[in-house]
């Protein structure tokens, strides 16, 4: 097995876990659900009917579920890479979470940008007059910052059990054989 652990490659590494969180995150903030309503008399009235159910707990399941299939990337990448080792183990750890925190960053920046909020002041306001908006709720993730890391630990650690499987199996056949 070829071992690079060099700083350009944990570099490299972290530059795609960032990357993709922010891409990642900017498109899983434009999808987020939230709670459709009305501002009347300074408070904000939801529509039940209209707004789709378990708005928070769908932000917050998409936003576990998108950080472990970052993690996944990130840890195939270090894997491709030829990146071994408990210290690699460990950074790929922290560049999922890094990975984890773009996304919440480059998700609520989205999810603000689609659905404006009725408290911004701003002249001509559509929400004036108690016209009908989206409000998105902000996350809240808590154990849901370690998806990420978990998944990418977990998924390094395997990919690496079963190339070293891999090669003790080559070793054994070409001893047989020759």
């Amino acid at each position: 097995m070829k071992i690079a652990s060099t700083p350009g490659a944990w570099a490299q590494l972290l530059v795609i876990a960032l990357v993709a969180g922010s891409v990642a995150g900017a498109l899983w903030g434009l999808t987020r659900p939230g709670y459709v309503g009305e501002l009347a008399e300074g408070s904000y009235l939801v529509d039940q009917i209209a707004s789709p159910a378990n708005v928070e707990f769908a932000s917050f399941g998409g936003f576990a579920l998108l950080s472990a299939a970052l993690g996944m990337l990130i840890a195939a990448a270090a894997h491709l890479r030829g990146l071994t080792g408990l210290p690699t183990l460990l950074w790929v750890s922290a560049c999922a979470g890094a990975a984890a925190f773009a996304v919440v960053t480059f998700g609520g920046w989205s999810a603000d940008l689609l659905h404006a909020s009725p408290h911004a002041p701003a002249l001509n306001s559509p929400f004036a007059g108690g016209a009908a908006f989206t409000f998105v709720p902000p996350l809240r993730p808590g154990v849901g910052w370690l998806a990420g890391p978990f998944v990418a630990a977990l998924t390094f650690y395997l990919l690496t059990v079963i190339a070293e499987l891999q090669e003790i199996r080559k070793t054994q056949t070409s001893l047989i054989e020759g």
